[in-house]
């Protein structure tokens, strides 16, 4: 058995494997007769495979072109219209990921710059407010990563590491910032009286 992972790769997909191997057949027939009627076929084919092409001015033209493609212009037929050459693109370089290791991915790089921030920010208030919002962030983050709730103590730890030391939040300063439950946890969950 064959599989499509295995066989050449088509140069137009969207008109599929039939259409590629109907090009190949066209271009084995021998009288310059034959190859015509065969293309005009592939090109009722394309159409019915892509009506929404009709829509498009010139769609004829465009499947012209298409057929002359995928026959990598070797097919001698009487072209109905001048065939505008397509020209194979070249794939973009892969793009580079963002280097480093996270030291807690459940609280993301996101989580990791705010920290950044708050430890340079001198205003004591303005940064005040950024480590509440950073607390509220890590318990909701934490809460859907464990499933089963968070520890004070953890994020005390963890915000003392984020920041080399420079703040030593109390969570019982931040009494306000209990965060929302868990979407995950919530989901399809109804009360009970004994739970």
């Amino acid at each position: 058995m064959k599989y499509n992972t295995t066989r050449e790769k088509l140069l137009l997909p969207e008109y599929g494997r039939m259409v590629q191997q109907m090009v190949e057949k066209a271009l084995t027939l021998e009288s310059r007769e034959q190859r015509q009627a065969y293309a005009n076929q592939i090109i009722n084919v394309m159409a019915g495979l892509n009506p929404q092409m009709r829509h498009i001015p010139n769609y004829k033209h465009k499947l012209w072109d298409h057929l002359a493609y995928m026959s990598d212009y070797k097919l001698d037929i009487d072209y109905p219209v001048t065939i505008n050459r397509i020209t194979r693109e070249e794939k973009p370089e892969r793009l580079a990921y963002p280097g480093g290791k996270m030291r807690h991915k459940h609280y993301g790089r996101l989580l990791e710059n705010f920290f950044h921030d708050i430890e340079t920010t001198e205003d004591k208030s303005q940064q005040d407010k950024m480590v509440s919002k950073a607390i509220a962030r890590m318990k909701r983050n934490l809460a859907d990563w464990k499933g089963d709730g968070y520890n004070n103590h953890t994020i005390e730890n963890d915000i003392a590491e984020y920041t080399q030391g420079a703040v030593q939040p109390d969570l019982s300063q931040w009494e306000n910032t209990q965060s929302a439950p868990s979407r995950t946890n919530t989901r399809n969950k109804t009360w009970h009286p004994l739970s």
